[in-house]
């Protein structure tokens, strides 16, 4: 299957990949290519693919191999899906959580920790005591995040010390939240508990923590850097969450004026 500068019958080397190179790779990833169940790549996998050629051409700019990132160029457009929905809890559903009994207690202080720092779950799992730091009066997290392998330095609110366990004598190796289980079927049954009708897995406690730190005036680069995401475009999907939220706000006063 060949194209005008590309084709796949063939090795390239990174002096081969140019804008039309790269134009027409995405091509047959779209149009040419089929999976070992003979059927075509989503757009999503498509756009997947290219983030990973364009991570590898970055890192041979910052090596000096080549003097630019050609994919900078490319249109990608028509490969991006519509915004993902983010399904997040309300304050006043956290508050309805937090009042709840939950029969795992370690899950319930783990969720609730991770709505109001953000971590991740995998990050929640490696979380030792050695990675809770106190300076000066001062609670905050130090890690290496799991996904990302960046190191992120997180301040920690009342709310979240809140929901820590109590250490006791545990060794700085100890794992915070103990062994938490694989299954969340436990998360699931003590929110339905809750009367909260939403569905929620671990990871909806990090929607919850940006959409309200965006709610409440936090601006989108520090909540990005608190997320620990490497790039501000990825928060921008929960600043757009809030913003509907305040034009949904806005205009309750036509209802009730129009009336």
């Amino acid at each position: 299957y060949a194209l005008r500068g590309y084709s796949a019958e063939r090795s390239a080397t990174l002096a081969d990949i140019d804008r039309r190179w790269l134009s027409d790779f995405m091509y047959y990833l779209l149009n040419g290519y089929t999976t070992s169940r003979n059927t075509r790549l989503s757009k999503g996998s498509v756009d997947n693919y290219m983030r990973c050629l364009k991570a590898a051409l970055n890192m041979a700019v910052e090596e000096g191999i080549i003097p630019a990132n050609p994919i900078r160029g490319v249109d990608r457009s028509h490969l991006h899906k519509a915004t993902p929905h983010r399904e997040y809890l309300t304050v006043a559903e956290v508050k309805r959580l937090a009042a709840a009994p939950c029969r795992t207690r370690s899950i319930k202080e783990a969720f609730l920790f991770a709505c109001f720092c953000g971590l991740r779950i995998s990050d929640i799992r490696a979380l030792r005591w050695r990675n809770v730091v106190c300076e000066g009066g001062r609670w905050h997290i130090d890690l290496y995040q799991r996904k990302t392998g960046q190191p992120l330095y997180l301040p920690l609110n009342r709310q979240a010390l809140r929901w820590l366990p109590d250490r006791g004598d545990a060794a700085d190796d100890s794992a915070v939240f103990g062994r938490l289980p694989k299954n969340m079927t436990v998360l699931s049954r003590w929110v339905r508990e809750a009367g909260i009708g939403k569905h929620v897995t671990f990871h909806v406690s990090r929607h919850t923590f940006a959409t309200m730190a965006l709610t409440m005036g936090a601006d989108i680069y520090t909540t990005s850097k608190l997320l620990g995401h490497t790039e501000v475009r990825t928060t921008q999907i929960y600043a757009r969450i809030v913003n509907s939220k305040k034009e949904e706000a806005v205009a309750l006063l036509d209802t009730a004026f129009d009336q």
